[in-house]
């Protein structure tokens, strides 16, 4: 009796296996070929994704190689140390550092009209959100102070070493070129001297 009942489960099986087959085999074609365009769909899509987020990455790689975005904080840390201001002094020490480094990475691959135009941007936005504590005179007043620790560090770095201590900060080079700390100098002061 065993026999007959493992006997007829195992045919059972083997008709629903061969039904199986033969119910599915048209439809496992067509299935292939969806699954075909549906690769090739969702291929073309990433590739097309792909290219997107390559251009923004590429935008976004210029900004930062010509330091155009990285200018906009160093103008926060300078507007912070606006004479007269909280702890100014050592703010200025700290954006003297940061306006240093800047200019050490970036004031030869930056166009002088793409950090000028940034330093616009910083601006105006500053004269928007900053409801009247913004002014061309104070930012002018900070920048002045800070280049003046600028220099010192580039030029005495031993003098400002306690200035630098206290202010927690660390130049992130051994040493800075004059020139090239002008000419950024020199660049902002045009934007801000315009508008004053």
């Amino acid at each position: 009796m065993k026999k007959k009942k493992l006997a007829a489960a195992f045919l059972i099986l083997l008709l629903a296996a061969g039904c199986g087959n033969a119910d599915d085999a048209a439809p496992q074609g067509n299935a292939e070929t969806e699954t075909k365009e549906d690769a090739q769909t969702y291929a073309a899509d990433g590739k097309a994704e792909e290219e997107t987020k390559t251009e923004e990455e590429t935008q976004t790689d210029a900004a930062q190689t010509d330091g155009t975005e990285q200018i906009k904080e160093v103008l926060d840390s300078v507007f912070a140390a606006v004479p007269g201001t909280a702890g100014g002094a050592l703010k200025s020490v700290t954006a003297a550092c940061r306006l240093l480094d800047w200019s050490e990475d970036y004031a030869k691959t930056a166009e002088p009209a793409a950090l000028q135009e940034a330093a616009g941007q910083w601006r105006q936005g500053m004269q928007e959100a900053e409801d009247g504590v913004y002014t061309d005179d104070d930012m002018l007043q900070a920048l002045a102070a800070v280049q003046a620790d600028a220099q010192m560090i580039l030029t005495d770095r031993e003098a400002m070493a306690d200035r630098l201590e206290e202010a927690g900060c660390v130049p992130g080079h051994d040493t800075y070129t004059e020139e090239n700390l002008q000419t950024v100098c020199d660049i902002l002061q045009i934007v801000f001297t315009q508008g004053s």
